[in-house]
């Protein structure tokens, strides 16, 4: 019995020195990928964010409403039945990240 009570304690020793030690690695973690994969994404959105209002502009000025909102409602359904789709190139780039992790954890 005291030497199960000795191990509970000498467990929970390590785990008080451990949780702070996991926690600063998951902490380091996340800004790593914070800084390597949301960085570009921000960008990326911003530069859509310009053309979106740059070509949004253009065809209110070349197209009546009742087209431009036809457009704009079959862009919608575009976007949402190409968001989902497979294609080989998204496979490859979807494999090629994942052995670029598994570089990286190795």
């Amino acid at each position: 019995m005291l030497k199960e009570a000795a191990q509970n304690d000498a467990f929970n020793r390590n785990q008080a020195l451990l949780a702070p030690i996991i926690r600063e690695t998951m902490r380091s973690e996340f800004r790593i990928f914070t800084n390597r994969f949301l960085t570009p994404i921000s960008h990326i959105a911003y530069k859509i964010g310009y053309i979106f209002e740059l070509l949004s502009g253009f065809f209110a000025i070349y197209l009546d409403a009742k087209t431009l909102h036809r457009l704009d409602e079959e862009s919608e359904a575009s976007a949402r039945r190409n968001i989902t789709r497979r294609t080989p190139q998204m496979d490859e780039a979807r494999e090629k990240t994942r052995k670029a992790i598994m570089e990286e954890i190795n």
